[in-house]
């Protein structure tokens, strides 16, 4: 399988973890058109459902790029990873899929100075700050 890159003017590899019915992946859709429709730039989206739907992992895809994209294939490594659940954060390996650099956020009603303390040690090893940048 190639490499899970996009070309030179590539602009976002994205992945988005949540929950059936919470809206993730209604909003990677509107994203899509928003930016096929309004912009020059082209995009991309795979969804990946649990077999339950509605309560069960979704993961969302999103390719962004100035040039036609043409992979048929999902994203393992990401420039953004954000997981809108945070009961997700033990249950899944999603900081792992993050590219040297990337952006991982995390919906959680924790502070800034609270929320890193409550992350399981195996995800904070991923986040270092010299490996990810955090939006606080």
């Amino acid at each position: 399988m190639p490499e899970n890159t996009l070309p030179n003017s590539a602009k976002l590899e994205a992945l988005f973890y949540g929950l059936g019915s919470d809206g993730s992946v209604s909003a990677t859709k509107n994203n899509i058109k928003i930016i096929g429709n309004s912009t020059p730039w082209y995009a991309q989206g795979y969804f990946v459902y649990d077999s339950k739907k509605a309560g069960g992992l979704t993961v969302s895809h999103l390719r962004v790029s100035e040039q036609p994209i043409r992979s048929a294939y999902l994203i393992s490594q990401a420039d953004f990873v954000g997981c809108h659940q945070l009961q997700f954060i033990d249950k899944y390996q999603m900081a792992e899929r993050l590219k040297p650099g990337g952006i991982f956020l995390l919906n959680t009603p924790y502070s800034a100075d609270e929320v890193w303390s409550r992350l399981p040690q195996e995800v904070q090893a991923v986040l270092k700050p010299e490996k990810s940048a955090l939006p606080m």
